[in-house]
Parts: C-alpha cells; structure tokens; sequence
C-alpha cells in the first residue's frame, strides 16, 4: 500500500513537472558520451595513428569513471595505462597523458609537478577538469610556466557525478548529515562550503544532460534548521547552474525541467521503514559487498559446491528484470522464468533425463544450445538464492508482522497499541535494528508522544539501548516534533512577571473541568 501510495503521488509529480529523460539511452548514455568524447576523444584518434596514451585521475575523477567505462573499454579508445594521480608513477617521456582531474589544490599542485622538474614525467598533458575550475586555481595553472608549454588542451567537462544505474547519479557527500542538521549548520562557513560543493556537482549533472532547471524549496520544509539549509542549498544550486548556463555553450536558453530541493523531513519515514522490492532486500537482508559483489555457493559437476562471485547491475538483464519488483512478484516471476526455461531449453530438456530416444540432430540442437544454456542457468541459480536467502531472512527475522506494522503506521491505521503487541509476540525474533526501525516509523508519524518516562518505557518494552532512544530522539534534528511540547499555561502561571496571582489563575484554568458537559449552564463565562 505505501508503494502504491508513492507511485500515485510520483506520477502526479511527473505530470505537474514535466520531467522527461533528456536524450535516447537516459542518463548513462549521457555521461559516456562526455567520457569518450570530449575527454579520451583525442586519444582515440591518436591511436589509430600508433600513439597510445596514459590516463592520469585522481579519487573523484576514478568514481566517475569507473561507474561509465570498464578498463577494456579504455583501451579500446587509445589508454594504455591507468595511473592514480596520488601515488608516485613510473615517468614516460615518450608518451603524452590525459589528466581527468578533480579542480582542487591538491589535484592541480600534483599535476604542476609532473611537468615542473628538468625531466617531464610525459611528453605532453591534456587536462580535463571533472567541474569549473576556480579563478585562483586557474591562475595558479597560468603562472607554471613549465607546464605550459606541453599543455595541450584544459577543459571543463562539467561531469562529476556516480552512475549508480541508467536512471540513478549520486553526488558522493559524506558530510551531509552534519551540514543538513547539525545544530547552527545553517550560519557555518564549513557547511556553507558544503553546499556550494554538492550544487556545483548538481549543475554538473544538468550541463551533461544538456537541461536548464528552475530550482523549487519548500520553505517551511521540517522546522527551523531544515527550512534554513534547505533554502541555502537551494539558492546555491540556482546560482551554480545560472553561473554554468552563462559559461557553457550546450545549455537551453530558457528553463526546460525543474529541480527539487527537499529536505529529510519531506518524507522521514523512507529512511527507516523496511522497503519490500527485489532490489531493496537484497540490500538490506544480504551481505552485499563493494556495493554490487554478492557471493553464493553453486554446485560443480563433481557433486560438490564453491563459492562464486556475481554482481548485480544493469550488465545481468535478469537483476534488471526484477529488481524493482515487490518480493512477491519477483518470486513468482522467477519461478515461471524456470518453468519456461526447463520446457523450452533443449540441454536442460536433456540434463533432465527426458525418457525418449535422442536423434543425431537432437544431440545437434543441444550442443547448440549449451553456451546459451550455462549462461541461463547460471544468472537463474544466482537469482534463486538470493530470493532465497531473503526468503529465510524475512521468515527468521519476523519481517513481515514488523512490515505490516510499519505500513499501518504511515497509514494511520495502527497506533502505540499495535506496535506494544508487535514487540510483545515478536520480539524475541526482532533484531534491536529492526525494532529501531519500527520505533523510529512510529516516532515519525506520530508527533509529540515521546517524555522522558515514555522513552523509558520504550526502551525496556524494546529492550533497546539509551544510545537507540537517542537516536530517535535525533529526529528532532530533521525538523519532525518527536518529544512532548510543554502547555503554554504552565508557563504562564509560572512566569514571576505575571499579574494575575499563581492560585487565581489555576481556579480559572480547573473551573470549567467541573461544570457539566452541557454549556448552556456556562454561558456567563
């Protein structure tokens, strides 16, 4: 219910923005056109004269390609080495170098010393630059005069983004919990810093889809501090994106799409409810490493089992199919690929033992069919153990009461009630991060319910840890009211400037507690 809830009110959104993918092939078919293009373009073309090229990047620039292009099909556009900017390299002077860099002090002061000795570390540098190079930076390039004169190309590329899938870029910001939320963010200079780092990284990302926003904040989004970064971060994604519309030449004239700035406090429940796709279990239930490498045990013709490595990504057409499936569905949509695949696969029809006569063009058909049979096989062995695996998780761990649960209570059909009986009948088989979670749903949903003596209640019910109750109470942080609000009488009546004696106002406040229900008997007050 809560997906379809979500789906509804995207939907609506789409329509209301008129979002729309910019070019055929989305996002990613975007960023590898900037990759070969503009920066190993040339390279490519020297390597059909018999030059080769070393490609020199630094941490950011290796996220971002490392995400577009596999090593092969680098090499295949004229690199013939990968070295990291940071670590001490071989020199070759003989051969002319492409510098995908990050425009940092760091990165630049590196690239400077390459060319700055008697000895180049390469013949010549072209230097692209994942975003827009600050005028002191620039002016630093300007002044090595050793460089110079082997400086072949400096360009701004305006991609410094991750591809997590055709529709997904992630701007990497480890500090946005406490640039966002942390108390006095919004007046520091270090997240204000910040901010102007992740719109430049946001602009990068319109420049690449050839797209001009009109950049939208809500600005009474969550309580105080969230509406104040939220507005900051807004503004400075408005002005790094007029600043690259101004210098680019690929950019529309006028404003073709919108962009959204929300806050956490938008949608808090998302971050903690249990999601019930193929792909969000997977990541939540499964040992996942690495981002993508997930290990499972298949069976060798010997009769024995060995671990293998698998990664799941757009390259596995299978993981695409699925992965934003409901479990449910996922499940069964698997077992009919198996059932298909058994009925219509000749080696698996043979593997099986069918109990009939086998002719020369049958034997024929089936070696035929074996690459395509073991490359089948495979990528459904791995996909029916991770559901599996799920499966088993979701069953030992009590997940689906939990999820119920949850969804009930962004819903508004469960209360403290039901959530007391969940942990009462559960909560043996709960993990303290699963109780947490649930907690931390109803915190959001249901403002203003948690004192110091509920939280202890809480905390032993759950049996939880002071440090889990806290982090509930974080919530506050992200702008949800999660603790009681003292009544304003109290505070009146305890205020030394006030008038009105303490034991006459507490008279006024109780009389009508104890007149009846009825108000015609009350009218005089």
């Amino acid at each position: 219910r809560v997906l379809r809830a979500r789906a509804n009110c995207w939907k609506a959104a789409r329509l209301c923005t008129g979002v729309r993918m910019p070019m055929e092939g989305g996002a990613r078919a975007a960023c590898r056109a900037r990759l070969f293009g503009e920066v190993l373009g040339e390279a490519e073309r020297a390597s059909a004269r018999g030059e080769w090229a070393v490609l020199v990047m630094d941490a950011c620039a290796t996220r971002v390609a490392s995400s577009l292009a596999t090593m092969s099909e680098l090499m295949e556009r004229g690199v013939s080495l990968v070295e990291d900017l940071a670590k001490r390299r071989e020199p070759m002077p003989s051969q002319d170098a492409v510098y995908f860099i990050s425009p940092t002090p760091q990165s630049l002061g590196r690239l400077i010393e390459d060319f700055g000795g008697a000895a180049p570390q390469y013949r010549a540098a072209r230097v692209y630059l994942t975003s827009a190079c600050p005028a002191p930076l620039l002016a630093k390039i300007k002044g090595a005069t050793h460089l110079l004169p082997r400086l072949k190309a400096l360009k701004e590329i305006n991609l410094e983004v991750v591809l997590e899938d055709s529709r997904t870029l992630l701007a990497p910001a480890p500090l946005a919990l406490e640039c966002m939320y942390a108390p006095g963010a919004a007046r520091s200079a270090t997240a204000q810093g910040e901010w102007r780092r992740w719109a430049s990284q946001l602009a990068t990302v319109f420049a690449t889809l050839g797209e001009l926003p009109a950049v939208r904040y809500s600005a009474s989004d969550g309580g105080v501090t969230d509406a104040a970064a939220v507005a900051g971060l807004a503004r400075e994604c408005h002005a790094a994106v007029q600043a690259l519309a101004r210098r680019s030449t690929g950019m529309p004239a006028a404003e073709t799409c919108e962009l959204l700035v929300l806050g956490r406090a938008f949608d808090p429940v998302a971050a903690c409810i249990h999601e019930w796709t193929y792909e969000a279990m997977a990541y939540d239930l499964l040992p996942i490493r690495n981002g993508s490498v997930y290990r499972y045990d298949v069976q060798t013709n010997a009769g024995g089992s060995e671990a293998r490595d698998a990664i799941l990504g757009e390259r596995d057409p299978m993981w695409t199919e699925l992965r934003h499936l409901h479990l449910a569905e996922a499940s069964l949509r698997l077992n009919r690929t198996l059932e298909g695949f058994s009925a219509n696969n000749r080696a698996a029809q043979m593997r099986g033992g069918q109990k009939r006569e086998v002719s020369t063009r049958d034997l024929k058909k089936m070696v035929q069919a074996m690459p395509q049979y073991r490359d089948q096989l495979q990528r459904l062995s791995l996909h029916i153990d991770i559901a599996s695996k799920i499966n088993e998780a979701v069953r030992a761990r009590a997940l689906k009461a939990a999820g119920e649960v949850e969804q009930d209570l962004v819903l508004g059909d469960a209360t403290s009630k039901e959530l007391i009986a969940l942990l009462g009948s559960h909560g043996e088989d709960l993990s303290s991060q699963d109780k947490l979670r649930v907690l931390l749903c109803y915190a959001a949903t249901h403002p203003e319910k948690l004192d110091t003596s509920k939280r202890t209640q809480w905390m032993k019910l759950a049996r939880l840890e002071e440090g889990d109750m806290k982090t509930v109470g974080n919530l506050e942080h992200l702008g949800i009211a999660v603790n009681k609000k003292k009544r304003a009488w109290r505070a009146w009546s305890m205020s030394a400037a006030s008038a009105v004696p303490r034991r006459r106002c507490a008279r006024r406040v109780a009389a009508p507690r104890r007149r009846s229900s009825v108000c015609s008997a009350s009218r005089r007050c």
